[in-house]
């Protein structure tokens, strides 16, 4: 190892996290869209750095299976939203990043396109619109709805009127008029292959999947005190919400 490589986590406490100049500029990317207000960069820093932590029982780290590189060092994958990134475990007990892959789709700015959270709300005579929400948080109001949409659309104005027409067959949806008015939130994991039924789907193969799961399952657990909150998914979403669970 070697002193140059910057320090990215574990400065006052716990192991110390560094990555390659390489991957730094990628790093500060992330940075820079999480302090922008990106709510799936900033769970990607906080992971990256919680790995200052251990990063055993950390269900979003996945190891590769006796992979070990020079000198000792244990080599694994870190997956977590819109990222894929390399990391090795030294034998000084530190860690490094060794390669960091964005999915630029996530953190570059698109008009009402942000993978994420949003609020749908029913326009008279005029369908379905949505918000984006930045903190990520589920709308407190009880027995509120929250759908989880396949990722094979590029729109999620258009998710929201399809998620609206298959959600209300759900036991505990609203119907007519209730359902228009009370409106749901929408986890939309953004244009991506269709990820189908659960029928012979890997998690583990899909670096797709376990973002958008991760995502989902921070909401989950923000959203665990709201009462009556129900979670549907539709098609393929049935997959990133088996996953988060």
């Amino acid at each position: 190892m070697t002193t140059r490589d910057p320090i990215i986590a574990g400065r006052s406490g716990g192991k110390i996290v560094r990555c390659v100049p390489a991957a730094e500029p990628a790093f500060r990317r992330l940075q820079q869209a999480a302090q922008a207000g990106n709510y799936w960069a900033l769970l990607a820093v906080r992971d990256l750095q919680a790995l200052s932590s251990g990063r055993i029982g950390k269900n979003n780290i996945f190891v590769k299976s006796n992979q070990m590189v020079a000198r000792g060092a244990e080599e694994f994958f870190v997956f977590v939203p819109g990222i894929k990134a390399t990391a090795q475990k030294l034998q000084n007990d530190e860690y490094k990043i060794v390669n960091l892959t964005l999915d630029p789709g996530y953190f570059e700015a698109r008009a009402n396109a942000m993978p994420g959270l949003y609020k749908a709300t029913k326009l008279n005579g005029a369908g379905w619109t949505v918000e984006y929400k930045r903190t990520g948080k589920v709308s407190p109001s009880p027995n509120r709805l929250v759908a989880i949409a396949d990722a094979s659309y590029s729109n999620p104005t258009q998710v929201a009127a399809l998620s609206a027409k298959r959600i209300t067959s759900a036991p505990a949806s609203p119907k007519g008029k209730a359902f228009e008015e009370q409106g749901f939130d929408l986890h939309f994991s953004g244009k991506r292959n269709r990820l189908g039924r659960l029928r012979n789907f890997n998690a583990l193969n899909n670096s797709e999947i376990l973002g958008s799961s991760r995502v989902l399952a921070q909401e989950m657990f923000d959203a665990r005190e709201v009462e009556g909150i129900s979670w549907i998914s539709e098609t393929g979403g049935s997959a990133v919400l088996t996953q988060a669970m």
